[in-house]
């Protein structure tokens, strides 16, 4: 399986705004704009995460699984 970073950047407002990354490069990077234009306040955060990518015949069969265990 595939994987991405997953950056999520939380407002003091309570907006939260996510990007997607091939790589901990990318993130790494978003991270850096925002050192660049000084756009992180201390009431805001900032969460990255590894997450697998599912394709959707893998979806299919996890939710055929579910199913046929429901159906029993």
């Amino acid at each position: 399986m595939d994987s991405v970073y997953v950056v999520r950047y939380s407002l003091a407002c309570g907006t939260e705004l996510v990007s997607c990354y091939e790589s901990m490069y990318g993130a790494i990077c978003r991270l850096k704009m925002m050192e660049a234009t000084d756009s992180f306040t201390e009431d805001e955060s900032i969460h990255i995460e590894k997450m697998e990518i599912i394709s959707d015949g893998e979806a299919t069969t996890r939710y055929n699984r579910i199913q046929d265990y429901a159906n029993r």
